[in-house]
């Protein structure tokens, strides 16, 4: 019997090792070969011109070194990626030095999870222009919403610098970036340029930023744009849904200066400052709550602004619990006080000065009719408190905004003062050229002793007033909307008392002004007072304009033209009792709406004084009597007056 030689039991168990050594030993040659050749100068060239043509764009690779082990990867002392030959910036990524290592694992099943990444001196040449931009490949996936394989877990930045350019929104910022991304990392940023042609200087830290989108990150930022002051903290993510919800603190020269910076269009204000939470869940984008200063009024309350349906929409409740009423010029065209304490930018000072050279009162300045179609809105406001409104004692104030397809309107307007209430309703409609303007106002009890404080010698009620007002009129601004009004004006005044001074002065009753002066003014029962103006064209005229008293009766007649801002008045006095010394003339009241001239016609004057000079070469005791006045003066119809006015609309009641 026979048995195997251990020899040859020995040469068949190392054929196998042999077989296996020579397999383990080729492929180390090829990898190490692979590597050598990937890092020689031929090998370079190569991947260049592979990637190049996947990409379509020029890569350039300096130093190529490889890296094996359970953490492969890569360096290079140079990597350069370039961009369209219509970008400014030649390169989308330029680095002086990148050391890349990635995990062997997931680089099996074809992902690249890329553990760390350390870029030296890089730059980014990131452009925007309308449908194109500079970080999208030639051979860019199709499928958008198919999940990236390559996933980054710690980036270091030592010397980032990034060029941002968007053509679309008139964007071009250089932002100087150095720091970690990752866990325990921050990245800061600096970046100054232009933002929607703004200019703009900003800085930014992201403590524990993650390089994923999807993940919220802590921020801090501040930066100025243009007029705009803005800081913000909170969290924030790189998504277009719930990315945001940060403290914002925004302040300038006014909220109309926002649109400058996104697409809002708000009325211009006194400078402002707010602040309050802000967040972006669907399709919106919220600020509630906030508080804050507008000029000298305070401002609270929410806003929500949508972008889904056929315009973005602004929806807001806002409340202002001391209101200061010149805060609202600006609203209607005028610019707010600018006198010592007043908060007023540069350019409501300088159209303050405007005014004051030009003389108007109705104000000039034209909306924007043509930023309309922004947006529209639906705003309610409500001023609590009105202060600093001794010309015109407002006590609180509530509004409805409502813009809608290029249509403004205020529906109501309400304000409450002197112990009454004006409602308006007003209407612009910017869809013509030029735009079509309407304004229902209507008075109801506005005591006379508020609007006028007398002195102290008056102490009974001056009455109570009632009225109406229909115009319409075109144009770009309330004094366009004036200059072409077509409408009606009704008031009366609903018993009550007026100075006897006031009255006898008027009527140049010099011994009754006299006698008053040296003893009190007695106060003169009112009977009654309208005034019912029709205009057309921007020209007022007095279908019936009477003051009636007990004393005297005083009529008006002549022209306001708004288109002009001037007067052209004639008053009558014609008294009802007897005087000894009357210089009895209608008074003329002309000039401007700025600065109106009162004067005694000197006509019926001089032929009064004529014949008192015939008459006293007679007897000088003569002379005395064509100043004797006789009182003609009948009680108009007050009756009459009143229902002509109601008839326009009028409601009073009586007090």
């Amino acid at each position: 019997m026979r048995f195997p030689s251990r020899n040859k039991h020995k040469l068949q168990i190392d054929r196998p090792l042999a077989i296996v050594l020579s397999i383990a030993a080729g492929l180390m040659f090829l990898v190490f070969g692979t590597i050598v050749w990937i890092e020689s100068e031929s090998g370079q060239r190569f991947i260049e011109r592979r990637v190049s043509a996947a990409t379509g764009r020029e890569i350039t690779i300096g130093d190529l070194e490889l890296k094996i082990g359970w953490r492969p990867g890569f360096r290079a002392k140079q990597l350069r990626i370039g961009n369209p030959q219509w970008a400014k910036t030649r390169y989308l990524i330029d680095t002086e030095f990148i050391d890349a290592r990635f995990r062997l694992l997931p680089l099996l099943t074809g992902r690249a999870y890329i553990e760390d990444l350390t870029v030296v001196r890089g730059q980014a040449g990131l452009e925007r222009e309308k449908g194109r931009n500079t970080w999208t490949f030639k051979d860019r996936d199709q499928d958008e919403d198919k999940p990236s394989r390559v996933y980054l877990n710690h980036i270091n930045i030592d010397r980032g610098f990034v060029v941002y350019r968007d053509t679309t929104i008139n964007t071009n910022m250089e932002i100087d970036v150095v720091g970690n991304v990752g866990s325990g990392g921050a990245v800061d940023l600096t970046g100054r340029g232009t933002y929607r042609g703004q200019k703009t200087r900003a800085v930014a830290r992201f403590p524990g930023v993650l390089p994923t989108p999807d993940t919220a990150v802590e921020m801090s930022a501040a930066g100025t744009i243009g007029d705009i002051t803005v800081a913000a903290a909170g969290m924030l993510r790189a998504t277009d849904v719930d990315g945001i919800d940060v403290d914002l603190d925004v302040s300038g020269d006014s909220l109309a200066d926002l649109k400058k910076l996104t697409p809002l269009n708000l009325p211009d204000t006194p400078p402002f400052r707010l602040q309050g939470r802000f967040r972006n869940p669907t399709g919106s984008f919220i600020f509630d709550p906030f508080e804050g200063r507008v000029g000298d009024s305070d401002l609270s309350g929410n806003a929500t602004y949508t972008r889904t349906g056929k315009r973005p929409v602004l929806k807001a409740n806002l409340v202002s619990h001391l209101l200061d009423l010149d805060d609202l010029g600006p609203l209607v065209g005028a610019p707010p006080k600018t006198g010592p304490g007043e908060t007023a930018a540069p350019k409501h000072r300088q159209q303050a000065q405007q005014i004051d050279v030009t003389g108007r009162v109705l104000p000039q300045r034209r909306f924007k009719i043509e930023d309309w179609p922004i947006m529209d809105a639906d705003v309610h406001f409500e001023g609590k408190k009105v202060v600093d409104a001794a010309r015109v004692p407002i006590e609180s104030l509530s509004a409805h905004w409502i813009l809608e397809d290029s249509v403004l309107r205020f529906e109501p307007l309400k304000f409450r003062m002197a112990h009454g209430q004006v409602t308006s309703t007003l209407k612009l409609d910017g869809n013509h050229k030029p735009a079509i303007g309407k304004a229902n106002i209507a008075i109801s009890g506005l005591n006379l002793r508020e609007l006028f404080p007398v002195g102290g010698k008056m102490t009974e009620p001056l009455g109570t007033l009632f009225g109406r007002i229909d115009i319409a009129g075109r144009g770009t601004s309330i004094a366009d909307l004036f200059a072409t009004a077509d409408g009606r004006l009704a008031m009366l005044v609903n018993g009550g008392y007026i100075s006897n001074l006031l009255v006898e002065v008027a009527g140049l009753d010099v011994a009754e002004a006299l006698r008053i002066l040296a003893t009190r003014d007695v106060q003169v029962k009112l009977r009654c007072a309208v005034a019912d103006l029709s205009i057309k064209q921007g020209i007022a005229t007095p279908k019936a304009l009477v003051i009636d008293t007990t004393d005297t009766v005083i009529t008006a007649t002549g022209t306001l033209d708004f288109r002009s801002e001037s007067l052209d008045i004639l008053t009558k006095p014609v008294p009802k009792d007897p005087s000894p010394f009357v210089l009895r003339s209608p008074l003329k009241i002309q000039g401007t709406l700025k600065d109106p001239h009162i004067r005694p016609q000197m006509g019926p004057i001089f032929a009064r004084g004529a014949a008192a000079l015939a008459l006293g070469a007679l007897n000088p005791i003569l002379a005395i009597l064509p100043f004797v006045e006789t009182g003609p003066g009948e009680d108009s119809d007050c009756g009459q007056l009143l229902r002509q006015v109601k008839s326009e609309g009028v409601k009073t009641t009586k007090r």
